[in-house]
């Protein structure tokens, strides 16, 4: 009877090993993938906050495997979700997983311009993108181009206009760093 004890506690200790590595090695194979939801690209930190040093921005559309998610959901930019740490391409960070889907996401469609206005400081852009509306600064030059009512792709730079003070004064020196349209391509 003794001798059947040790082999049925030899037989269960054997079997709880062999299912210890299996759990190990689906934990591998069911790693969870989700795709950048974020039409200008998601910023990877090194820390779940926005404070974290900037790692990288990854492109709209990059499939990323979710590593963990931090416990508390946060909203930033109208989306609320955990911050989430990723690997993509062997590099680990967080991003906001508010701009994560399960699903590949669909190509943004370019927006239309509904009006260009030359300002003080800039060129100012109304832009929709299908209903939701925005606006940006642009560089003068594209208050002369032939935009309204047309869908454009467009990049943007960091530059310095007239700051807000200055309230129109052509002689006031006050500057401040702002996003910029620099270039635009019709659609």
């Amino acid at each position: 009877m003794q001798t059947l004890r040790i082999i049925l506690a030899a037989l269960l200790v054997s079997l709880l090993w062999n299912q210890c590595g299996q759990t190990e090695s689906n934990q591998d194979s069911n790693s969870i993938s989700m795709f950048v939801a974020a039409n200008s690209g998601l910023v990877v930190r090194d820390a779940p906050n926005t404070k974290g040093k900037k790692l990288g921005v990854l492109p709209f559309g990059s499939e990323v495997n979710v590593v963990k998610q931090a416990p508390d959901q946060v909203s930033i930019g109208g989306k609320h979700g955990r911050w989430t740490q990723i690997d993509f391409e062997g590099t680990q960070g967080w991003v906001f997983g508010g701009f994560l889907t399960a699903n590949v996401p669909a190509k943004p469609r370019a927006p239309i311009v509904t009006s260009l206005q030359a300002g003080d400081t800039a060129c100012y852009v109304d832009l929709d993108y299908d209903g939701r509306k925005e606006s940006k600064m642009a560089n003068f030059e594209v208050c002369d181009m032939d935009l309204v009512g047309k869908r454009i792709l467009f990049t943007t730079i960091k530059g310095s206009v007239a700051a807000a003070s200055c309230q129109g004064d052509p002689e006031c020196s006050a500057t401040e760093t702002v996003e910029l349209i620099n270039s635009v391509e019709i659609q």
